[in-house]
């Protein structure tokens, strides 16, 4: 699809973004020239109405598409990142357009953030100007949208899997799970737009860093998932805002005991501590919290320490000789820093992994 679009770029002189007048676009939060945003992510780029449309209803959902006669040439072009079950879109379309998307059972919630122009979106009852300063859109799965598209404006679309955010929501609060997620599709100002623009701005720094989502380290997708969904559940309301915010009780004894069980029988790095939680069903927090008031530790600090434990013993019994290395003994245990690891040894038993491992030849 996006070698066919490119392909007819050259029907018109179509408008780079890259060489766009700075004033149309704010500097913050994203702190990069226009041109760099997700530099190397083209997805489709097309004067033809009816292939953009297409195009972006296998991104997003499908949708009317309604072109507007006046200024401007229109020349769609739309560029898309993906980490996990996130997703940036950076759209534009050159001409005045309308887009109305009916109300459907959507796989996804999206965060429509105005970067440069002005967009008026209509929700359920609501309706509104967005610009860069002012304010973004959540739209919510289910619900229909109608936006009228300025000639000069770029938009990016926060995207988030419907079903990775009931994940999310239960790593949180295991008491939500009694009915399904619904967010709340509404203009977001304040505080709440300055979490999802910073989450946007987290993603948006990884992509150009990377220059390609393909290369992105497997750790990394999944905390920048984390952390989004998380972002999402903590600023967009919904049905379960109450119970996520609700005081926390400590996990029961059984729990933290339930847990150390399940560290001491990993036979390598395994677990994260929003596994071990969810394995449980009980909240992180709640986690964290029991851990505390019975161990004066963290779930964390106690995985990590456990870890180490068991990389000393493997490095006690090694054999240079035989095979054995510090950074295979490191990267079983879950420490792909082999700088980082041999501190914390240091500090944790007073000799270096490799000293160790030397030693355990004599």
């Amino acid at each position: 699809m996006g070698d066919q679009l490119r392909g007819r770029s050259s029907e018109v002189d179509i408008w780079d973004p890259r060489v766009a007048s700075e004033a149309l676009w704010p500097l913050e939060p994203f702190g990069e020239p226009a041109g760099t945003l997700l530099c190397g992510y083209e997805r489709y780029r097309t004067v033809n109405p009816d292939l953009a449309e297409e195009a972006i209803a296998g991104l997003l959902s499908p949708h009317r598409l309604t072109v507007h006669r006046g200024g401007g040439r229109f020349a769609a072009v739309g560029s898309v990142a993906e980490a996990g079950a996130i997703s940036l879109c950076l759209m534009s379309y050159g001409q005045e357009v309308t887009v109305d998307r009916p109300a459907q059972d959507n796989p996804y919630v999206a965060v429509l953030i105005p970067i440069c122009g002005r967009l008026l979106v209509r929700l359920k009852n609501t309706e509104f100007v967005a610009t860069p300063r002012d304010c973004v859109a959540a739209l919510s799965q289910g619900d229909s949208v109608h936006l009228l598209w300025g000639k000069d404006s770029r938009a990016l679309v926060l995207r988030a899997d419907a079903t990775a955010l009931q994940t999310a929501l239960l790593d949180l609060s295991p008491r939500a799970d009694s009915s399904a997620l619904k967010l709340d599709s509404a203009k977001l100002v304040g505080s709440q737009r300055q979490a999802l623009l910073g989450i946007a701005a987290t993603l948006m720094h990884a992509f150009n860093s990377y220059r390609s989502d393909e290369v992105l380290p497997r750790p990394l997708v999944r905390r920048l998932s984390e952390q989004a969904l998380s972002t999402m559940l903590l600023t967009i309301g919904h049905n379960h805002t109450a119970e996520l915010f609700h005081p926390c009780e400590p996990a029961a004894s059984r729990s933290v005991r339930a847990v150390m069980d399940l560290i001491h029988s990993e036979d390598r790095a395994e677990f994260t501590v929003s596994d071990l939680a969810s394995k449980l069903g009980v909240t992180i927090r709640a986690l964290e919290l029991a851990f505390r008031k019975q161990l004066d530790t963290t779930p964390n600090a106690y995985l990590l320490r456990a870890r180490l434990e068991r990389a000393h013993e493997e490095l006690r019994r090694g054999d240079a000789l035989g095979g054995t290395t510090v950074t295979d003994v490191a990267m079983k245990w879950g420490f792909a820093h082999t700088g980082r690891f041999a501190q914390r040894y240091r500090q944790a038993f007073g000799i270096t992994p490799s000293a160790q491992l030397r030693s355990s030849a004599c």
